[in-house]
């Protein structure tokens, strides 16, 4: 029995420990990580990188990034292809998304006027002052960061979907993490769970660029503070091997001259770091640094994300030995190939797609603006509804002036997830405003513009507004407008000018005419009708002369004529106008495409003889063509004004000269080769005919001809005919800079038969 026991034992023995010899004679494979730095616009190279590891066929089983780099690895992780990485990156229009860009077609009227002549726009809360007082209600009242809206949010959304709930990141199609700082306090934030879009927003958020992200009650902003190469959070994922990417800083300051505030910048966050980086550094097993020394952080060109993919690309090459290691270890190991495998479902990618959305909700406008909105975003319900379409709604909110950061969800409304609920969250500006402009120019010296708006940024009610002007020529403007939406805006309005004109009128010399004019008005217009505007009113005008100066004149007689004619009697208008425009230019100051073209007219009577009549007419149109290119652009251009007046009055003189039209009436029209005005016959016309040509980056020169045709109206019969031909030549250089346009313009014109210059700085108010 005993021997039989013996024998029953060690045939259970036997068996039990070749399964045990079996199973340590294949050990589990190692497990490779992925750790991609920061580096702003730079980490395109990283993608170029992902695409020769793809060919190599190595398996990436864990990915973390800091800042761009949990970007890229963050959409890597999701099951994003590289090429479909480097379609996404190379096709986004960056400089829309950074630079808070809205297209010039989507803003309104107010906005446009807003954009094209102030320097700066603050937002306040008057209600909040007077509760808070004034420094602390104005602080709060400022925006978080440059970057201050939903727009990078939302393509992160759109690229998420399949995975825009909270979901822990390790069930991902590849399990991911990434770097963020909590700036209270001042601690390292890995994030592995919650709202993907969220986190990779989190740790990609530059301070004073893009605003702070809260989750779970933490303030947190770019990882690169604390961690821009978190190769040590890698490890403590389960990675065995490291294959890390950064961005290489050799030669990227050379020669005497500083660098820009973004290198600035990038500098001092590598020198903050920069120990952490260089200890997690030797944690991998390959290092790859594509060369980006040339780049900065912010260059988000098409030309330089291709170039650097490509760079990317070709650095992962020379470290093709060191890869194929890698590769051949994990395979031995396995036992067999082992190539790219993702563990759950590849995000469907919204962006570029179209989803079945069969309704529509917004958390913020009232149910009747909600059904206005989503008539202008140009959204239908039970429809297919692409990410563009919601972009170019998102923008349109924008264009408003009353919304300040737009956000949207997908819900699937079915298991199957073949209908949605586009749900939009609408954050309100702060409906108070104060605007600042500042210019000046060699005719009228230098200018202050003040603005502020009560009210202005709702979508309806009663708005105030002031604006004043310090200038040789100041000017007070105080309107109330009440937004019947959305049917049309009543307005009313008091404004004062007092204008210094330098006149010269042919056959009778010069003046210098300091000109006061009152003028009240009650005006309906367009409400937020694109590109349209549409004014209909009534005005009371009154018109004095303080300051009338003759010089140059032939002979006294003509003077003292001049002097004590009718011409300068104060002057008392009433009666209708209109003014109907549309403008669709791609810009204010340097268009390349689309036109500009007003229409106005007045029919006034004069309070001193209300027998007597002013009629009058006034047109404008501007087109910017540019075939060539995007370089050379032809600008036509007609201006003209035509008046049938029953009064004489210096006050209603037509006027050409200068490049700025209406800055003394709205009978005053532009003529570069006369710096300052002349007094023309009563059907003035100017034909302008513009080459300009956009040299290097926001550098432009600018040929002009214009020619001047006035004429008498046949319909005064107490003038004698006059007729007069001008023409005047230009050649124009023009920059692009950030405190508005800056040009220099020297001419010459056959009326003044003398070379002359005209200089301007800053926008045109």
């Amino acid at each position: 029995m005993r021997r039989l026991f013996l024998i029953l034992l060690v045939g259970l023995i036997i068996p039990w420990t070749q399964g045990a010899n079996d199973t340590i004679s294949q050990p589990t494979r190692p497990k490779v990580g992925l750790v991609l730095a920061g580096g702003g616009a730079r980490g395109a190279s990283f993608i170029g990188v992902l695409k020769y590891l793809e060919e190599l066929d190595i398996p990436i089983d864990y990915v973390i990034g800091t800042s761009m780099g949990s970007i890229i690895g963050g959409v890597y992780a999701m099951g994003y292809s590289p090429d479909e990485l480097a379609d996404i990156i190379t096709s986004v229009q960056w400089k829309n998304y950074i630079g808070n860009r809205l297209d010039r077609s989507l803003l309104s009227t107010e906005q446009r006027n807003r954009y094209s002549t102030h320097l700066l726009d603050v937002p306040f809360n008057i209600r909040g002052i007077l509760r808070n007082g004034l420094i602390e209600s104005f602080l709060s009242e400022l925006p978080s960061a440059y970057v201050n809206n939903n727009d990078v949010d939302n393509l992160f959304n759109a690229l998420c979907q399949g995975y825009q709930d909270s979901i822990s990141f390790n069930d991902l199609p590849i399990p991911f993490a990434c770097i963020a700082t909590d700036i209270v306090a001042g601690e390292e934030v890995v994030l592995r769970s919650g709202s993907l879009s969220k986190a990779m927003r989190a740790s990609m958020a530059f301070p004073a660029i893009f605003s702070p992200v809260v989750i779970d009650g933490k303030l947190l902003y770019d990882g690169g503070m604390v961690n821009i190469f978190p190769s040590d959070v890698l490890r403590e994922m389960g990675a065995d091997i490291i294959i890390g990417i950064e961005f290489t800083n050799e030669r990227y300051f050379i020669g005497d001259k500083i660098p820009s505030v973004a290198k600035l910048v990038d500098y001092m966050y590598n020198f903050a770091i920069h120990v952490k980086r260089e200890e997690n550094k030797k944690l991998c097993d390959v290092l790859i640094k594509p060369n980006t020394s040339e780049f900065g952080p912010l260059t988000f060109n098409q030309q330089a994300i291709d170039t650097l993919i490509v760079r990317g690309y070709k650095e992962a090459q020379k470290h093709h030995e060191a890869l194929s290691r890698i590769k051949q270890r994990v395979d031995s190991i396995a036992g067999h190939p082992v190539g790219k495998k993702l563990q759950a479902p590849k995000a469907t990618g919204f962006y570029k797609s179209s989803v079945f959305v069969k309704s529509i909700t917004m958390d913020s406008p009232t149910e009747r603006q909600a059904k206005w909105l989503k008539r202008e975003g140009r959204l239908h319900e039970n429809s297919l509804i692409t990410t563009e379409e919601i972009e170019y709604a998102i923008k349109r909110y924008r264009g408003t002036g009353t919304f300040d950061a737009i956000s949207y969800n997908l819900i699937p409304l079915d298991s199957a997830q073949t209908e949605y609920e586009l749900s939009f969250r609408m954050h309100p500006k702060s409906p108070d405003i104060f605007g600042f402009g500042a210019r000046y120019d060699t005719e009228e010296g230098a200018a202050l513009l003040f603005n502020l708006g009560y009210n202005e940024k709702r979508l309806s009610g009663f708005k105030l507004n002031l604006m004043g002007k310090l200038s040789f020529n100041p000017k007070v403007n105080a309107t109330v407008t009440y937004s019947f939406f959305p049917l049309a805006n009543f307005s009313l309005a008091y404004e004062y000018r007092n204008d210094l004109m330098r006149l010269s009128v042919p056959d009778n010399g010069n003046l210098n005419i300091r000109l006061q004019k009152h003028e009240f008005k009650g005006y309906v217009s367009q409400y937020q009708i694109l590109n349209l505007n549409a004014v209909v009113g009534f005005s009371v005008v009154s018109t004095a002369f303080t300051q009338v100066g003759l010089n140059n004149l032939s002979n006294d007689s003509t003077a003292l004529s001049l002097l004590s004619s009718s011409l300068f009697n104060n002057q008392y208008l009433f009666g209708p106008n209109f003014i109907i425009g549309y403008d669709n230019l791609d810009d204010s100051y340097f268009a390349r495409r689309g036109i500009n073209t007003t229409i106005s007219g007045h029919f006034y009577f004069d309070a001193n003889n209300i027998g007597n009549t002013m009629k009058d007419i006034g047109f404008s149109f501007q087109s910017y063509l540019t075939p060539w290119q995007d370089k050379v652009t032809l600008i036509p251009q007609i201006y003209g004004h035509y008046a049938f007046n029953d009064i004489d009055n210096a006050s209603l003189w037509n006027m050409i000269g200068g490049e700025v039209p209406g800055r003394y009436s709205e009978r005053h029209l532009p003529f570069v080769g006369i710096n300052h005005v002349v007094a023309t016959a009563d059907l003035t016309t100017v034909l302008r005919i513009d080459l300009r040509y956009n040299f290097f980056k926001n550098n432009y020169i600018t040929a002009i001809y214009n020619y001047a045709f006035c004429l008498d109206s046949p319909f005064r019969p107490s003038k004698s005919e006059f007729e007069a031909k001008y023409s005047g030549f230009g050649l124009k250089y023009a920059f692009k800079s950030p405190i508005g346009p800056i040009s220099l313009t020297g001419h010459y014109s056959d009326f003044t038969k003398q070379v002359g210059v005209y200089f301007s700085l800053g926008y045109t108010f």
